[in-house]
């Protein structure tokens, strides 16, 4: 297995790409623990890792040998990246979702291999994501790169020549860094890595409370069943989704009783027709939501 690795100067600010330039000499003592890891696996790999502190601190490239199986390949990429996790104490693992447009010989290797990262994260408790393809390569090609004269992955190395004037590395790499900036530096209001199933079946109830300290009551009388075995998960409300997608996203990723409170939005309305609650009713009250899975 062919391995060749890259080290950068860790800049104080995240923002600061300027000062971001290959180093000879790996700078231990500027990261901050722990650490990410992205990888765009195939039979030639790339990797970024950043610190805590969302700054890129090295960078991988793997390429399978042509004497190489792809059996023994695998097994010293699984060990490589374990030795990654404990050098860089990696909390979280982003890996590529398999696309399922490559034939199938290309497919069976990425799976197989994607399964390999997901073992490695059980193995080790770390949080462990498939990013879609799609989805990462949209938040980073932004309107002003879309239109440009170039190929998908002309425009991906756009976007992070972009943001890292001076690195320059093998596509598998740039990729790597591309879903590292689709997962740390997105603008929207939902991680990347958050994934949705619209046909998740949820078990929900809102409610009106005085104050916060009413909350907890009310969740033992409406889920007295899942209170006690499911954790207590509180989120932010977004307002631009409605109500049920709010909880399918956390419900998807997490098997929790969710709780958020719910701002004025222009779903408002309509939830409180749905819940039987009068406009008058939320006068100096708090509106709460609250779901679980149907089946947890």
């Amino acid at each position: 297995m062919y391995i060749s690795q890259r080290y950068y100067a860790v800049p104080v600010n995240q923002f600061d790409t300027y000062s971001v330039r290959e180093v000879n000499i790996e700078c231990t003592s500027d990261i901050v623990y722990p650490c990410y890891l992205f990888i765009d696996q195939a039979t030639k790999c790339g990797i970024a890792i950043y610190d805590k502190f969302k700054r890129l601190i090295t960078t991988l490239y793997i390429k399978k040998e042509d004497t190489e199986s792809i059996v023994e390949y695998r097994s010293k990429l699984k060990g490589l990246i374990n030795d990654l996790i404990i050098k860089y104490k990696i909390e979280k693992l982003f890996c590529e979702n398999v696309y399922q447009g490559e034939n199938f010989n290309t497919v069976s290797v990425l799976v197989s291999i994607k399964e390999m990262l997901a073992d490695i994260a059980y193995e080790r408790n770390i949080k462990y994501y498939a990013i879609d393809n799609k989805k990462w390569k949209s938040k980073i090609i932004k309107p002003e790169i879309q239109h440009l004269d170039l190929d998908e992955k002309g425009k991906i190395r756009k976007a992070v020549k972009d943001r890292y004037t001076y690195i320059d590395d093998e596509q598998d790499v740039i990729d790597a860094i591309g879903i590292a900036l689709a997962v740390l530096f997105n603008e929207d209001s939902k991680p990347v890595e958050l994934r949705l199933d619209k046909k998740l079946s949820i078990q929900h109830k809102v409610f009106l409370v005085n104050s916060p300290d009413e909350i907890y009551d009310n969740l033992l009388k409406e889920f007295k069943s899942k209170i006690h075995k499911l954790p207590i998960y509180t989120f932010d409300y977004d307002i631009s989704l409605d109500f049920e997608r709010n909880f399918k996203y956390v419900l998807t990723n997490y098997n929790v009783l969710a709780v958020s409170e719910i701002p004025y939005n222009r779903y408002y309305g309509q939830i409180l027709l749905m819940n039987n609650i009068k406009p008058s009713d939320t006068q100096d009250k708090i509106l709460i939501g609250s779901a679980c899975r149907t089946h947890s």
